[in-house]
C-alpha cells in the first residue's frame, strides 16, 4: 500500500486522482473538491476501515502508485475526471463500464448544422 503513505502530499483544493499498477496501468480515476482529503478517505477504508466495497478493496490491493491534478474548481475537476474515463477506459470506474450508458459524444454534420447523439461505442 505503498500509494497511501504519498495521500498526505496532494495538495488541498479540487483536482482529479488516478490509482495505478505496479506496471503503470490505469485503474481508476476520481475527482475531489479536497485532493488529500479524499485521499486519506481512500487511505482508511484500505485499511479496512468504513466504505470499503469488495470491488474498492481490489483496487487498494492493485494499487501501487497514485497521481493527482489540481483544477481551479470542482467543475473543472468533474470535466476532466470525465474526460479521463471516457478516453481511458479504467477498468474499476464502473459507472462507466459498458452497460447501456453511453460512453461518448458524436457529432454529425447535417444541412442544418450539427446533430449532437450519444453512443457506446466510439
Amino acid at each position: 500500500m505503498s500509494w497511501a503513505s504519498g495521500a498526505g502530499a496532494a495538495p488541498d483544493g479540487p483536482g482529479v486522482y488516478a490509482f495505478l499498477d505496479p506496471t503503470a496501468e490505469l485503474l481508476y480515476v476520481g475527482k475531489a473538491a479536497r485532493l488529500r482529503r479524499r485521499l486519506r478517505d481512500h487511505e482508511r477504508a484500505a485499511a479496512g476501515g468504513a466504505g470499503g466495497s469488495p470491488r474498492m478493496q481490489r483496487l487498494y490491493e492493485q494499487a501501487r502508485e497514485v497521481r493527482w491534478e489540481a483544477t481551479a474548481d470542482e467543475d473543472q475537476a468533474a470535466l476532466r475526471e470525465a474526460d479521463l474515463i471516457v478516453a481511458l477506459r479504467p477498468r474499476f470506474n464502473a459507472s462507466h463500464r459498458d452497460e447501456g450508458r453511453w460512453s461518448y459524444v458524436v457529432l454529425t454534420e447535417v444541412a442544418a448544422g450539427l446533430r449532437l447523439t450519444l453512443s457506446t461505442v466510439p
